[in-house]
This record gives C-alpha cells, structure tokens and sequence, in this order.
C-alpha cells in the first residue's frame, strides 16, 4: 500500500517553540543554503528578530549548520541514514508517484479532447438552422419528385397509346394481305369452274348459283 512507500523520516521537532518549529521545517523543505534575508522572505509570517533567535536554537541543536558567512542549511542527518533499505523505499514512491502523474497526464488528455470536441459541435441555434434549412431542401425534393412522376406517366402513357396505333395497324395490314390472297385463290377456283361450263355462262350467275358472293371494288 502507500504507507509501506513512505519512507519514515526523524522528527527532530519536539520540544521546539513555535519559531524554532517553523524554520526548521522551512529549511528542511528548501534543503539548500540560505541567508538571514532569505530565510526572512521566505517566512513572513516571522518577524527578522524572530528568526534570529530560531536559527540561533537550531544550530544549537545541531539541526542547521552554520558557516562563518552566515549561511544556514539544514542538518542532513535529519533525513536519517543513506540506507539500502531506504533508498529502495524511496525509489518505490517515486516510481508510484510517476505512475500517478502519467495516470492525471492521461485523464487530463482524454478531458480536453473531450472538451475540444463538445466545442467543435455546432450550438442548438445552429442546429435548428440547418434543421429548418433541410426541411426546405427535402420539400423542395418531393415537389420534384412528383413532378417527374407526372411526367412519366404521361410518356407511358403516350407510349401506350401509340403502341396500341401500331399494333392496330399492323393487324389490318395482317387481315388485309389475307384477304387479298384469299381472294385470288376463290377467284382462280371459280375461273376453273367457268372454263368448264358453256361459253356463255357469267361469272356473276355462276357464283350466284353455286352461293358465292364477289366483292366488288369500289
């Protein structure tokens, strides 16, 4: 779990007044060599007597150390031993807290893709507009649509109408050509006949004999 990460650090704070408490855990923080003005810029909380008389207790108490210059910076010996076992723990947290970082990098990724993409899609008005916008299209589309259904109908029908022409007169040419052909084979029939009758026999009486009717042209 994440307190078996966490490395167990001194505490070196106990017994401390306020002040005293206050700069220590600013100077274990910063863990670098800082001056009086720094320290005092960096807690104003504190006035610069204050902080004179805490830097005073702690180097005392061995827990900032101090150079002739002036300069203070933390005891590293509060961070406790440079140990295997420590180190491993370390290593474990910063590993742990990378996966954290990559973890919020991912979501924070995903969020504004998503936030970019609900930004790129077009607002209510603008939806209505381009919905009132097709509904004309669509209507403009059916009167079209009609139109030609109309139009085509006629064209079939005209169609119809003259193919209907075409087979009638195809048809009478039909009966036509029959009628003449068998015409000229009763014709050639009854001239045989005649041939075989007296000279002055009519055709006209023959047929009417036998119950034949000619057609006469007109």
């Amino acid at each position: 779990g994440e307190g078996e990460d966490e490395v167990e650090e001194v505490d070196p704070t106990q017994g401390l007044d306020r002040c005293s408490r206050a700069l220590f855990l600013y100077m274990k923080q910063q863990n670098r060599p800082l001056g009086a003005t720094d320290i005092t810029r960096g807690l104003k909380d504190l006035t610069r007597l204050q902080i004179n008389k805490a830097i005073e207790k702690l180097v005392q108490e061995e827990l900032l150390v101090s150079k002739e210059n002036k300069i203070y910076w933390v005891s590293q010996q509060v961070f406790g031993e440079a140990t295997e076992e420590r180190s491993s723990k370390l290593n474990a947290t910063v590993k742990r807290l990378e996966s954290t970082f990559a973890n919020c990098s991912a979501r924070q990724a995903a969020i504004q893709q998503q936030t970019n993409r609900i930004s790129s899609e077009p607002s209510d008005k603008e939806l209505e507009s381009d919905l009132q916008k097709y509904r004309k299209q669509v209507l403009e589309c059916s009167g079209k649509i009609e139109s030609v259904k109309e139009n085509h109908s006629g064209v079939a029908n005209q169609a119809e109408s003259q193919h209907s022409s075409e087979e009638l007169t195809l048809r009478i040419k039909y009966f036509r050509s029959q009628w003449k052909s068998r015409r000229l084979a009763v014709m050639d029939v009854l001239l045989d006949m005649k041939e075989s009758m007296p000279p002055k026999t009519k055709l006209e009486k023959m047929c009417q004999d036998i119950g034949v009717e000619l057609d006469k042209k007109k």
